[in-house]
């Protein structure tokens, strides 16, 4: 079986947008030559602040099926950090706390509709 693409090099990682580019234009024609799926599986961009970039390309040519050519560029990718929740689980937690402050005031309910009963029974003694 023959394998397509195989990635031989090894991933290389960039911590700033201005590493990446000097690396870039030391390296601009071999990587214009490469697929995007390709180049976002060898070059990985994470900054300090967590911010992700993959790579894309503009005013590509499509070459056997495959696009290529083309200007490298970066597009910022919206990551979520570990200490963010998503929305529908913050949605959860928003219910829990509603449910947990009706059971409070039910309770309280339950315990005036006792304290009536109480005074009730005790009027209905004399």
């Amino acid at each position: 079986m023959k394998v397509i693409n195989e990635v031989q090099e090894e991933t290389k990682s960039f911590k700033s947008i201005i590493e990446f580019d000097a690396y870039y234009r030391d390296h601009k024609e071999e990587m214009e030559k490469q697929t995007t799926q390709l180049l976002n599986k060898l070059y990985k961009i994470e900054v300090p602040d967590g911010s992700v970039y993959r790579i894309t390309k503009k005013n590509c040519n499509k070459v056997d099926g495959k696009i290529k050519g083309g200007e490298v560029c970066l597009k910022k990718v919206t990551v979520q950090k570990d200490d963010e929740q998503p929305l529908w689980e913050i949605a959860i937690e928003s219910v829990k706390a509603d449910i947990a402050s009706m059971k409070a005031k039910i309770e309280e309910i339950k315990n005036a509709v006792n304290a009536v009963v109480k005074v009730i029974n005790e009027l209905q003694k004399y």
